[in-house]
């Protein structure tokens, strides 16, 4: 099991955890990012550096 301050997810919320239930920990942990939507971040981070990302898709991030 990946510990909880190994991801960013899970950094994030950390100071939560402690009131918040089991059932919401696990819906949020079950989250998945659909692909268009991941591609499009892998682009940008792409773009991030290399540094050739327009305001427009700087914004984005």
């Amino acid at each position: 099991m990946i510990a909880i301050e190994s991801t960013a997810l899970g950094r994030f919320l950390k100071p939560m955890s402690k009131v918040m239930s089991q059932e919401l920990a696990r819906e949020l942990v079950a989250l998945k990012i659909e692909d268009d939507t991941q591609a499009r971040y892998e682009f940008l981070a792409s773009g991030r550096r290399e540094g050739i990302l327009t305001e427009a898709e700087e914004a984005e991030l």
